[in-house]
């Protein structure tokens, strides 16, 4: 499959390692990292760049995964609902998802746009007003000012308003 992406010139490939709120146990996570550990010269041959996508992971272990090479997709819902569930407040999970994502900004390769709600991946349009995620605006004039994230994944159905303000602030 790598090597198709490759033919086809398709530069970026995301792996989801499991799924919000979900974190892999420590043998688990070594598992994945085997597993990397393997894709990665034949990604690398191919001209694809993993992406290992937050959601069910720690900060260590994206750390881990950037640290062999391969970047991430940071989901902002995904890391408001680990926060979530590992009991903060949903405004102190906005802060730590924008925190999250400064951190790890340079080697984000794509970032998906979504809202939540409080506990629920809703895939609810990006900025839909009964949502949960606050930073996404924070995030995008992040990627602004810091030449961050080459591509932006809208993980909803499509809304014309919704790309505007996305292109409004990153244009600004």
């Amino acid at each position: 499959f790598i090597r198709v992406l490759g033919e086809l010139k398709i530069p970026i490939m995301t792996l989801h390692v499991t799924r919000s709120g979900a974190v892999l146990t420590q043998p688990e996570w070594n598992r994945f990292m085997s597993v990397l550990h393997d894709l990665k010269p034949v990604a690398d041959k191919a001209g694809v760049t993993i992406s290992v996508e937050n959601g069910g992971t720690t900060d260590e272990q994206i750390a881990d995964a950037i640290k062999l090479g391969c970047k991430t997709t940071f989901d902002p819902a995904h890391y408001f609902l680990d926060m979530r569930a590992i009991g903060k407040s949903v405004e102190e999970s906005n802060a730590m998802t924008f925190n999250a994502f400064k951190r790890v900004c340079k080697d984000v390769a794509v970032l998906h746009l979504s809202q939540p709600s409080e506990n629920m991946d809703a895939h609810m349009n990006s900025f839909d007003p009964k949502g949960a995620v606050t930073c996404n605006d924070a995030i995008l004039r992040h990627i602004r000012d810091h030449d961050g994230v080459q591509f932006i994944t809208l993980e909803t159905a499509p809304d014309p308003a919704a790309i505007e303000h996305i292109h409004k602030i990153l244009n600004s």
